[in-house]
């Protein structure tokens, strides 16, 4: 919130008129206290007055600077030379700041998916029982997720951290090009090759569409962490601290087993707002000619609210990971709710492995499967281990303990040391990437 204030935009854009002064030679250092003295209300006062953000900066900038300083104040430029590079600067902010929250909830999920490793759960797969995995697994699927995005966006970055100063149509009529490179290489931001008045709007589409993907992909963790949380399910539940009341008319909220999933639920929220700011940032890439108004005034809004918006729903999974209540033991009783029928497809695999072609073996598995099966109720009525130990087709071709080995999930489950073992790999690279940054 502090970075997007109008008291840090208008720093902002003092420090693209000091790097534009600079250029032209005047030594900013002998006035670098100016800054801090930019007063927003006298800025806001001129405004009501000329109808003009930048003439109103301007006027009292030109107050607080020395005369030498004064003749060279905006020359050559345009209103947006000064604004679309003070907004590179921001985002260049925010975009760091979003990395930090990112980070931060990656190493949150790391360490709990670590806890986790072994911890079984049943994999679901439309909403519906299918085969065992860990609930570290789940984590680190969200982790290599939010691995992915740090990816992208320390990738992309440079597309919408840019700066232009080349005068009201971008022809550089009034400046020379050498000063855009001199003070985008000074403000570390990129150059856009050629611009009109304004940078293209495409490039803060691209920001805003990395955002709307993490936003989305926050809203799935946070949608199963509901989904796992539900009375029904109970694997694993929001923490909720002594004085806080889940409902205003029903007091069993208060209690574990019915605990609302607020916090995920917000994040849900939130991510839907984030999707909707995108609709205003496509629609700015069309504007009239070299330049209208037509981005102007969502822009006031949109870049703000997009980046707290992400960077609250980070701090808010953080948050809620970190107090994250997990049941190991009733996910192991989720897990024995099918009486062993998870277990069908290591049975076909061990058919097959003996020879019997796959159609076959399909249809013997789903036939006792179908059998098993109590049909008023949809639950298995018997242990499907103890019916293919009594079928004779299954029979022979196992054994008794290969047919009992079919059903250990560790058959299952063999590889997720191995997959841990890659992330730890990376992970290993990019701390020491980071360290080696940091000195």
């Amino acid at each position: 919130g502090e970075l997007w204030s109008e008291d840090c935009k208008f720093a902002a854009w003092t420090r693209v008129e000091f790097a534009v002064l600079e250029a032209f030679g005047v030594d900013t250092s002998l006035f670098a206290d100016v800054i801090a003295k930019i007063d927003r209300n006298a800025i806001e006062e001129y405004e009501k007055r000329t109808k003009h953000d930048m003439n109103a900066f301007l006027r009292h900038l030109s107050e607080l600077l020395p005369d030498e300083a004064r003749s060279y104040l905006h020359k050559g430029l345009t209103s947006y030379d000064v604004e679309d590079t003070a907004l590179g600067l921001l985002l260049q902010g925010a975009t760091s700041q979003i990395l930090e929250e990112l980070r931060l909830a990656k190493d949150i999920l790391w360490a709990k998916a670590c806890e986790h490793k072994s911890t079984l759960q049943i994999g679901r797969t439309h909403g519906v029982h299918a085969e065992p995995i860990t609930f570290g697994f789940k984590l680190l699927n969200w982790y290599a997720e939010l691995d992915w995005y740090e990816e992208l966006i320390v990738l992309l970055r440079r597309y919408w951290e840019v700066g232009k100063i080349s005068g009201a149509v971008g022809t550089y009529a009034h400046i020379d090009p050498s000063f855009e490179e001199q003070v985008c290489a000074e403000l570390s931001l990129s150059l856009p090759g050629i611009a009109t008045q304004i940078i293209p709007r495409g490039r803060f589409g691209l920001y805003f569409s990395v955002l709307t993907l993490l936003a989305g992909s926050l809203e799935k963790f946070a949608t199963d962490i509901r989904l796992l949380a539900q009375t029904e399910i109970g694997e694993v539940k929001e923490s909720k601290g002594a004085e806080e009341q889940g409902s205003s008319a029903m007091p069993h909220k208060s209690a574990v087993m019915f605990a609302n999933s607020i916090k995920s639920e917000n994040i849900c929220a939130l991510a839907r707002y984030v999707r909707g700011l995108t609709i205003p940032a496509y629609e700015n890439q069309v504007t009239w000619h070299e330049r209208d108004l037509a981005n102007s005034a969502n822009e006031r809004m949109t870049f703000k609210d997009a980046s707290i918006a992400i960077d609250f729903m980070l701090f808010r999974f953080r948050n809620v990971l970190e107090n994250l209540r997990v049941f190991p033991a009733q996910m192991r009783e989720n897990l024995n709710l099918s009486r062993g029928m998870i277990f069908s497809g290591e049975l076909l695999n061990a058919l097959m492995n003996k020879g019997v072609p796959r159609d076959d073996a399909y249809s013997v598995v789903k036939s006792l499967v179908l059998a098993t099966e109590d049909p008023k109720t949809g639950r298995p009525k018997t242990s499907f281990k103890k019916s293919a130990m009594a079928d004779e087709t299954i029979c022979a071709y196992l054994s008794e303990d290969e047919i009992r080995q079919c059903f250990n999930p560790g058959r299952q489950l063999k590889h997720i040391k191995t997959i841990f073992k890659r992330f730890e790999k990376k992970r290993r690279v990019q701390i020491g990437k980071e360290l080696g940054e940091g000195g």
